[in-house]
């Protein structure tokens, strides 16, 4: 084969295919590794900066949440605690035993709220008592009872009364209210 000199545009050709092959050899083994690894270390360097966000908000979260409890404590030494979830029978215990002071009374059960880790037990309760100063206690005993308790939409009336011996009439006082109670899943 022939050996044949190549002309001056041939050449620059050459160096022209010459740049572009190392070019692309230069971009596909050596830029574009880096840059993915550099791609790759902001994305890690981002990822790590939202798990310091978000546990500088849980840190703070539970600090606030340490600080609520400290009041509490501050307030009530020895708060009422939840019940664990049924804890149906021995409310019933409680209740009957709270308003056996009563004349007579009324509970009706709602259906039992189970959608969160807070379980609520809604109750409304009507009860007649021979004073107001019975229905009182009642209803310190139901808030201030063994079981968490929240009482809502009370309402106090006063009824007929019956002649007493040294004068005067006692009054028969209804109290209607919704009460509930909280319990806690496992």
């Amino acid at each position: 084969m022939m050996m044949r000199k190549l002309t001056a545009r041939e050449k620059f050709l050459m160096v022209v295919l010459a740049v572009l092959l190392a070019s692309g050899l230069y971009y596909t083994l050596f830029y574009t590794p880096i840059m993915n690894k550099t791609i790759d270390a902001d994305n890690a360097v981002a990822d790590v900066q939202n798990e310091i966000t978000i546990s500088q908000a849980k840190l703070q979260k539970m600090g606030q949440m340490q600080r609520e409890i400290k009041s509490i404590f501050a307030k009530a030494p020895n708060p009422t605690a939840l019940a664990k979830y049924d804890n149906s029978g021995a409310l019933m215990e409680e209740l009957n035993t709270t308003l056996s002071a009563a004349s007579s009374y009324n509970l009706t059960f709602a259906a039992v709220d189970t959608s969160s880790e807070i379980i609520s037990r809604n109750i409304n309760l009507s009860f007649t008592a021979g004073s107001y100063r019975a229905a009182r206690n009642i209803l310190e005993q139901l808030q201030n009872g063994q079981y968490r308790c929240l009482i809502r939409d009370l309402s106090i009336s006063m009824g007929g009364g019956t002649p007493l011996e040294g004068g005067g009439y006692s009054q028969n006082v209804t109290v209607t209210a919704q009460l509930t109670y909280y319990e806690y899943k496992d």
